[in-house]
């Protein structure tokens, strides 16, 4: 198989800090203002991930860390959103995850000859 003939296949993936949180916090609501492919995730400043974190996607649920317990709720048809009544007993960052996939099931060389397939049917006789 030549290089041509390889599937292209690309990962891209990263977690962005939206706004770090301090001690003693009280009253956390982060919500997504619509539905996306992203996930909120949630660490400490010694990046030890308590939700959604080192490439796991967290199912909705409570989840107890920091001194509180956090709701974390997610579904298909509404934004991701996470409150917490706190008070918290550790400074918290919250993140963004960003995973892109992109898995052509063709080859290079397949692209290309569908392409001019493409191209020569849509030209006037």
């Amino acid at each position: 198989m030549t290089t041509a003939e390889m599937l292209l296949a690309s990962f891209i993936s990263d977690y962005y800090a939206v706004v770090t949180v301090p001690a003693g916090a009280r009253s956390i609501q982060l919500h997504e203002i619509q539905i996306s492919t992203s996930y909120l995730a949630v660490r400490n400043l010694s990046k030890k991930y308590y939700l959604t974190g080192d490439w796991t996607i967290d199912w909705p649920g409570k989840f107890s860390f920091a001194g509180t317990v956090f709701d974390y709720q997610r579904s298909f048809n509404h934004p991701e959103s996470l409150y917490a009544a706190g008070p918290t007993n550790e400074t918290l960052v919250f993140e963004v995850s960003f995973f892109l996939f992109i898995l052509p099931v063709m080859s290079i060389k397949e692209l290309v000859m569908t392409a001019l397939a493409l191209h020569s049917s849509s030209q006037p006789d």
